[in-house]
């Protein structure tokens, strides 16, 4: 992703501590070869996530789930 920096917000005065990046999105650049019909492949792109510090994951175990609208909630 391509991004304009919009804010930095530290959360912990700690010497390691955290900030939050806040970022817009100007370009996503993808390889030809991931994607088709508008939508990227993750079984070629193969992604992984970040857990925090030195943990990383890999995203094989997908699944999809049906988001409810907000008229369907109730408390």
């Amino acid at each position: 992703m391509e991004c304009k920096l919009v804010q930095i917000i530290h959360v912990s005065s700690r010497q390691l501590g955290g900030s939050i990046v806040v970022g817009e999105v100007l370009r996503f650049h993808v390889a030809d070869d991931l994607y088709e019909d508008y939508k990227v492949d993750p079984d070629r792109l193969k992604p992984i996530g970040r857990m925090g510090g030195p943990t990383y994951t890999r995203t094989t175990d997908r699944f999809d789930m049906t988001r409810r609208q907000m008229g369907e909630i109730k408390g």
